[in-house]
Parts: structure tokens; sequence; C-alpha cells
């Protein structure tokens, strides 16, 4: 019954670039899965994400620990 969003910005922004709404995949070990449409992380670079939890409550709990993404540029 949670809500689970993932926003992305770049290491050093204060700008959340983009949000990204992830699929319960597995709820009592807490995982969740996503994906990233195009243009999501269209620029070479370090990126934190911040996981969001919203419950059926209404209550709001964020991860402490961010994840991190690094982007490199593309082949072509």
């Amino acid at each position: 019954g949670a809500t689970v969003r993932l926003r992305i910005r770049e290491l050093g922004s204060s700008t959340v670039k983009s949000t990204l709404t992830c699929t319960v995949t597995d709820g009592g070990n807490g995982k969740v899965a996503t994906d990233f449409p195009a243009g999501t992380l269209d620029t070479a670079g370090t990126f934190e994400g911040e996981l969001e939890i919203t419950f059926a409550s209404g209550g709001i709990q964020t991860v402490y620990d961010l994840v991190k993404l690094k982007v490199r540029s593309d082949f072509d």
C-alpha cells in the first residue's frame, strides 16, 4: 500500500532532475524496481538518488542512504 519514488539530482546540485515512481516488487524485503525513461539520465556525470516512501496512511519516510549513479558518455 505504499508508493515509492526515486528523486534524482546531479551531485552537488539542489535541483531535482527527475522523479521516478517505482514498482514495489518485494515489500517485505524492501525491494523496488523502476525504468529510466529517455531523457532521465541524458548527460554524463555523477548523480545521487533519494528514495522516498509514502505510506497509505499519508506518512512519508526517506531512506537515509543516497543511491549513487555514475553516467558515462555514449559510444555514439
